[in-house]
């Protein structure tokens, strides 16, 4: 099998009724990416081969609570902006940006650095909040230690699905500890 035909079988199987697709592990271990690139070698792939199945109205999509990589269907604001989503955020940056957002659908009054840096539970954020800036995810002001979202967020995440999504999450928990 080639490298295409490796990731359509890995991105588009479904393990069992709450996994789709395959980990960085899985990934790499099939790809045969064992040395010290092989994450940069995996996520150059991913690009690469998303911008050739974009033509098709799909698109390799990650999902950070399982940290899996998929294929998925384009939304529509995908298929509107074209070219401009052929790139897909590491799993550090998905985890960051949930944090964000997270923060900010608790109506957070300032989101800061040390905040999210708490919460990610990581020594050093800098970096990720400088790669979400470069993106056009949020603005940081680094001087007051300062982060924002930027509307270009929203147009990749469902800002209503999320909450809705957190709700229901938290009230499972609370009926589980019942």
């Amino acid at each position: 099998m080639n490298e295409a035909e490796v990731l359509i079988y890995l991105l588009s199987r479904k393990k069992d009724a709450q996994n789709i697709g395959a980990n960085k592990d899985e990934l790499c271990s099939k790809l045969g990416f064992s040395d010290r690139n092989a994450e940069y070698k995996l996520w150059n792939l991913l690009q690469e081969f998303n911008k050739t199945i974009f033509p098709l109205g799909l698109s390799v999509k990650f999902n950070p609570m399982n940290s899996h990589w998929y294929i998925g269907f384009q939304d529509q604001m995908e298929s509107n902006f074209g070219g401009a989503t052929d790139k897909v955020l590491t799993p550090r940056l998905s985890a960051t940006l949930f944090t964000i957002l997270i923060l900010y659908v608790s109506k957070t009054p300032a989101i800061t650095g040390t905040k999210i840096q708490d919460l990610r539970n990581k020594k050093d954020i800098a970096k990720d909040l400088h790669d979400l800036h470069e993106l056009g995810f949020i603005v940081y002001e680094k001087n007051q230690n300062i982060v924002k979202l930027t509307p270009k967020v929203f147009y990749y995440i469902e800002i209503d699905r999320l909450i809705k999504k957190i709700r229901e999450l938290k009230e499972l928990e609370s009926k589980e500890e019942n």
